[in-house]
């Protein structure tokens, strides 16, 4: 009776424009609230919160305020520590974890860090230098199998529309991915170090990096990288961040054993912050990263600190990421003109 009579309409709208009434308004602030909800999703992703915070300012901030974002430094940073708070306290009461833990480093090995010394520093750079290489040959590998892969699924489409008489891209979105896919699992069978993203990989590498020793770990290590350009490259989603960070804890665990006299606390942690930093911004916030993880203190997260320099230095200081930047775009261009003009 009520429907018919319309009361039932009424009703809602009045319950609806009171709600209304007490929450806030936020259609005038899309932009920020895109920000809170991507601070929100990574907060439970590292061992502190303040990681969440510190990606979004330093890989965004700069974007923000060439598009008009009105809002200061102080009120994103206000909002995204307010956002990723609360998940980051959500998800720990419900899995009693973060995405990345913090690592349980040998006794021995957090022992010989309790003085700084300036050898650290000159340690530092070159382990930055050895990373942004790396870093480098990461990309060079992400960049050689997105052409690959892309050849694949024009080839299979051709197959596809030409002898088969199927619709455009049909062939190539099935069959590409299911090829890329049963390529990483035979690296994942050659070799179980590189499965998922490496993230619960990394502490075993720490731990148990003696008993591994340098050639599984310059394997995998590199390997970790072919898995990942394939991954992306033959249609998976998904990002560089853990993997590359993974490829550096093997890298750090190597130049240990090569040279012990580095400490097992400045060469992984240096590397894993390192190898990602040398083409991502994110100088602080892969610094916290390793310092929170490796419970590291003042004496080793400053070689931790010039390392990240270093590294972003040698590849995005000579231009390199630019390039390859200004390419990517110009291309994507391109194939956005022969989409219209076709």
């Amino acid at each position: 009776e009520k429907v018919e009579r319309g009361e039932d309409d009424e009703e809602s709208a009045v319950r609806w424009a009171w709600l209304a009434r007490v929450l806030p308004d936020f259609s005038g602030e899309k932009e920020l609230c895109a920000i809170d909800g991507v601070t929100a999703a990574f907060g439970s992703l590292f061992p502190t919160q303040l990681v969440a915070c510190l990606l979004a300012i330093e890989l965004g901030f700069d974007a923000w305020q060439k598009k008009g974002l009105r809002a200061s430094l102080m009120e994103i940073v206000s909002r995204t520590a307010v956002s990723s708070s609360v998940c980051y306290v959500i998800f720990s009461a419900v899995e009693d974890r973060t995405f990345l833990r913090e690592f349980q480093i040998p006794v021995a090995a957090s022992d010989a860090l309790r003085e700084f010394k300036a050898i650290y520093m000159f340690e530092a750079i070159v382990l930055g230098l050895l990373s942004g290489v790396f870093g480098m040959l990461g990309l060079l590998i992400l960049g050689i199998f997105q052409k690959v892969g892309s050849k694949v699924h024009d080839g299979f489409d051709w197959i596809g529309t030409q002898k088969l008489r199927l619709g455009k891209d049909v062939l190539g979105t099935i069959l590409t991915p299911t090829l890329g896919g049963a390529l990483v699992g035979l690296l994942y069978v050659s070799t179980p170090l590189l499965f998922a993203d490496g993230a619960d990989q990394q502490p075993t590498i720490v731990t148990f990096s003696n008993e591994l020793g340098t050639g599984a770990l310059v394997a995998a290590g590199l390997l970790k990288l072919v898995a990942t350009g394939v991954s992306l490259g033959f249609g998976f989603v998904g990002g560089q961040l853990f993997p590359f960070m993974f490829t550096g804890t093997c890298l750090g665990a190597v130049a240990h054993l090569l040279v012990p006299s580095v400490p097992l606390l400045i060469a992984v942690p240096c590397c894993m912050a390192a190898v990602p930093c040398a083409f991502l911004p994110l100088i602080f916030t892969f610094t916290v990263i390793a310092s929170v993880a490796f419970s590291l203190g003042g004496v080793g997260t400053t070689p931790v600190f010039l390392a990240c320099a270093v590294a972003h230095t040698v590849v995005a200081g000579v231009g390199i990421v630019q390039r390859m930047v200004l390419r990517a775009s110009q291309g994507q261009a391109a194939g956005v003109r022969e989409e219209s003009e076709g």
